[in-house]
């Protein structure tokens, strides 16, 4: 049930105007007041709405209305009212009042996340992109040593967000536990001091304090009765003295020094752009306050200034607190600063689109899931970093192509494979089947993970159907896995009739919420379109961060299949939600790519072997004829391409009556006019005969009795079964032939054996031959005869 609030209408500092706008929320959950002390802790405002949901709103005082923003849509009518649309926003919502293109105050809305827990979940991601990348930088070549110093020119328009992020960093409980670790238990370095002491406070001598003993300036007397008097008259006032001793002024506490410096520099830098007396310049000096305070332990009095420090320092990576310091310093430059121009989506004012921030998540957290299971090596991260404008950039961003390789080899496998894990692959619109792509129109999956044998090129496995394509989309907006998958109650009919009032009534709403824009069924019918559209694909799913999951097999393996997947993140782990459930899955599949006796294989082979070749073009004659359904012998359809037909000579009306009367025999050997034995010959169900004069019109075709041929006998069985004529050859192959009766497949049709393959003509013009029905009917059919019924 709607219900009505009222907001207030603030200055830029926070106080309140006095005026108000009326936000009619759909329902009582849809709006939140929080107090003001929780606002303060989390950096939030007070008034708390949600993405995806529509909001009326009206000004009491009907000459205010909202300046330009996307998720304001004024009325045509009374520019004082209109709708909020918050979609994919998520985060702090300032919307500008004005009064005569005059500004007056603002709205101050914090749009949480739905799905996802937006305090904890939402930064987590954040941190998850941010840690990815720092650890990126760190691995990469290109910035083993760098120079830093605080960016001045750094765009202020995001600092505010920034702030939040940082706030968070610095009041964790891994930094906070870091630097105490630091402050207790520093690095340490020996170093060398030379200093001047008086002769007198000497306790050891070394040769070089000897040596100025004898020879130094600036001397005072001995006296007389001294014992060294006679060899050494005099002696210095003063020596120069090497030692050495402990310090903490190494590289890596001047790095921490110049991290608590650069945040304490950002967080002031902050407060300078707040109002003296607002919320925000509140945090920043309490924020401040905290920074400080590390700043003036005594160890890093005797610290010096940073001037570069090497990402490759052992100490820096590997000991407990100093590694903590490096992945926040890390992840504070690539959250605030990093050349990012997909973060512009994520961080920028004003365009923190949350499905894009999950659909970054989502590569980060695939990749890791796919490079565990298939051998992608970390260096092959690398090309996520790329030089521009004389530092480093993050290649992540929609629609920019991305690729890593590996090789799927563990230990005892046999059929090793090649494994590309695409991000933003294209499958661009290509008629030409031995090529990858899509045969309609261009296609682009979020991400595709492709595998086909090891010892293939990729575009020889494309070829020979040997390449397996396994799509996922990232889908933000499905909350719950029923929406888009399961069967609403009661919408099965039992009757299964098409007018079924429940099954009508269902559709109709599918057909409501598509003309609407809310059709989340959308996303699986994209599943199926690329299943259907990108060849050689086998397998599309959907990820997204709500509740229930599954997987839906075409027919009873582990692919070709759609379905969806949760992956949502996890505070305090680096394994996301559903990670462990997607990773069993793409094992499955590696599994069964080792099995060559799957469906799958079977059914890819077959498809290339189909769709290699042109169509075949059957003539109108030879469409006449009625053809057979089934093959009965072997139980399978009727399919003419792959079922034969043996061609056979006899000699004389004798030679046919016996053969009519008991087998077909065809000499084997290696003598001209032999029948060479193949699976043609084995596998065929149909005979043609023809004798002298009838190649181009013979009439008999017979079916050959499965059951009772392909038997071998010898001249002596032939002779003693009364044949017509002097055997010639020592054994012959034996065919037990039924005739066609009227309205049976096949029947009526008149034959020329001249064009098919496999007919000799001339002296080879009786010589047995066996071709596929694919032939025979494309061009033997001669004639059809017209039949009454």
């Amino acid at each position: 049930m709607p219900v009505s609030v009222d907001i207030p209408i603030v200055r830029k500092d926070g106080t309140d105007t006095g005026l108000k706008m009326r936000l009619v929320c759909p329902s009582v959950s849809d709006h939140v007041l929080i107090a003001k002390d929780e606002a303060d802790k989390f950096f939030e405002a007070r008034d708390q709405i949600l993405e995806g949901v529509e909001y009326a709103y009206a000004f009491h005082d009907g000459s205010l209305s909202f300046a330009k923003h996307s998720v304001v849509s004024p009325s045509m009518t009374h520019s004082n009212e209109g709708r909020i649309r918050t979609g994919n926003y998520v985060g702090r919502l300032l919307l500008d009042v004005v009064r005569a293109d005059v500004k007056v105050g603002q709205v101050d809305l914090q749009v949480r996340s739905k799905k996802i827990g937006f305090r904890d979940q939402y930064h987590k991601m954040l941190e998850d992109i941010a840690r990815e990348a720092a650890e990126l930088v760190m691995s990469s070549s290109e910035a083993t040593y760098q120079k830093y110093e605080v960016d001045p020119s750094q765009d202020k328009r995001t600092r505010y967000e920034q702030f939040a992020f940082v706030r968070s960093l610095l009041q964790s409980d891994a930094f906070v536990s870091a630097m105490g670790r630091i402050c207790n238990s520093p690095i340490t370095a020996m170093k060398d001091v030379i200093e001047e002491r008086r002769t007198n406070s000497i306790r050891r001598m070394g040769r070089d304090v000897v040596r100025q003993l004898a020879s130094a300036s600036n001397r005072d007397p001995l006296p007389v009765n001294h014992p060294l008097h006679e060899q050494m008259p005099s002696l210095p006032r003063y020596v120069v003295v090497h030692s050495r001793e402990e310090t903490v002024d190494v590289p890596e506490n001047r790095f921490v020094k110049y991290v608590l410096k650069t945040f304490l520099n950002f967080v002031e830098d902050v407060g300078k752009l707040a109002k003296e007396d607002s919320r925000l310049a509140g945090n920043a000096r309490a924020v401040a306050d905290e920074l400080g305070n590390f700043l003036l332990d005594p160890m890093f009095g005797d610290v010096s200034e940073l001037d570069r420090v090497s990402f490759s320092s052992p100490a820096l990576q590997r000991r407990e607190g100093y590694r903590e310091i490096l992945r926040v310093w890390l992840m504070f430059g690539m959250a605030a600063k990093i050349g990012w121009k997909g973060g512009e989506d994520v961080y920028g004012a004003g365009n923190r689109n949350i499905a894009v921030l999950y659909e970054y998540w989502a590569f980060f957290e695939l990749l890791k899931i796919v490079s565990a299971v298939f051998g992608i090596e970390r260096k092959q991260r690398e090309c996520l970093l790329v030089k521009e404008n004389n530092g480093l950039e993050l290649a992540l961003r929609r629609g920019k192509a991305v690729m890593l390789s590996g090789v799927y080899e563990p230990e005892g496998c046999k059929r090793p494979l090649e494994v590309r894990f695409h991000y933003n692959k294209t499958f661009a619109a290509e008629d030409d089947f031995d090529k990858a792509g899509s045969w309609t129109v261009d296609m682009r999956p979020d991400y595709t993970i492709s595998l086909w044998p090891k010892g293939f090129t990729e575009t020889a496995a494309e070829q020979a159907d040997a390449i397996v394509h396994v799509h996922f989309d990232a889908k933000y907006r499905i909350d719950k896995f029923k929406d888009v998958f399961e069967k609403e109650p009661n919408t099965v009919s039992h009757s299964g009739h098409e007018d079924d009032q429940s099954v009508q009534e269902v559709l109709n709403t599918f057909h409501a919420e598509e003309d609407e824009g809310s059709y989340q069924r959308g996303d699986l019918l994209k599943m199926h379109s690329y299943n259907d559209s990108i060849r050689r694909t086998y397998g599309s799913y959907i990820l997204y961060p709500g509740q229930g999951e599954d997987e839906i097999h075409r027919y009873r393996e582990i692919i070709p299949g759609i379905g969806a997947f949760v992956m949502r993140p996890q505070v305090g782990s680096n394994e996301s939600i559903g990670s462990v459930t997607l990773k069993l899955f793409l094992q499955k599949i590696a599994l069964s790519l080792q099995n060559r006796l799957t469906q799958h294989e079977r059914m890819a082979k077959y498809h290339n072997f189909v769709h290699r070749d042109e169509p075949l073009q059957m003539p109108i004659m030879a469409m006449k004829l009625k053809l057979p359904e089934w093959n009965v012998p072997m139980a399978r359809p009727f399919i003419p391409a792959e079922e034969y037909v043996i061609v056979g000579y006899y000699k004389s009306d004798d030679h046919l009556n016996w053969v009519l009367d008991n087998f077909y025999n065809f000499r084997l050997g290696d003598a001209r006019g032999s029948l060479h034995v193949n699976p043609g010959v084995l596998a065929a169900e149909y005979l043609l005969l023809h004798g002298p004069g009838e190649a181009a019109h013979t009439n008999r075709l017979f079916k050959i009795d499965y059951e009772h041929s392909r038997m071998v006998w010898s001249k002596k069985d032939l002779v003693d079964a009364g044949y017509p004529e002097t055997p010639s050859g020592d054994y012959y192959l034996m065919f037990k032939l039924s005739p066609i009766a009227p309205g049976e497949p096949l029947y009526g049709g008149t034959y020329d054996i001249r064009g098919l393959i496999g007919y000799g003509g001339g002296r080879n013009s009786s010589k047995p031959f066996d071709t596929t029905f694919a032939d025979f009917l494309q061009h033997g059919v001669a004639s059809v005869l017209q039949q009454i019924h």
